[in-house]
């Protein structure tokens, strides 16, 4: 599996844009599985590559959830399957405590076959 490891933001690439890595990884047919880092951190671009190129998105909160997830990553790949962890942040922060009932839809890429499944969970605010 090709990785490609980052840290931070990206300051000093000469004529490679997030568009062209996205197609090249298509054009070679390589699903790219990107992973985030920390807290507070727009995503955006690493969620973009991994969707557009087959691949996968995680993100882990600290070093113990990154060893965490590298682990999952590993038995994914030997297993043909992949585990992913998520955290979401509110745009606008919750201004009360209680439940929240979060709904959605999950859309998953796997080489251009597009499976979408509705998800639910709760979320406790403090």
């Amino acid at each position: 599996m090709p990785e490609i490891s980052v840290e931070g933001e990206d300051t000093a690439s000469y004529n490679c844009t997030m568009q062209s890595v996205i197609d090249k990884a298509q054009l070679a047919e390589i699903p790219v599985f990107s992973v985030g880092l920390g807290t507070g951190i727009d995503f955006t671009e690493l969620q973009q590559l991994a969707g557009q190129t087959g691949g996968t998105f995680a993100a882990a909160l600290d070093a113990e959830g990154l060893q965490t997830l590298f682990e999952s990553m590993g038995v994914a790949v030997t297993k043909g399957r992949c585990i992913v962890f998520a955290e979401a942040t509110f745009v606008d922060p919750l201004d009360n405590a209680g439940q929240y009932i979060i709904r959605g839809l999950l859309t998953v890429n796997i080489k251009g076959r597009i499976m979408q499944t509705p998800i639910e969970f709760v979320v406790q605010a403090s």
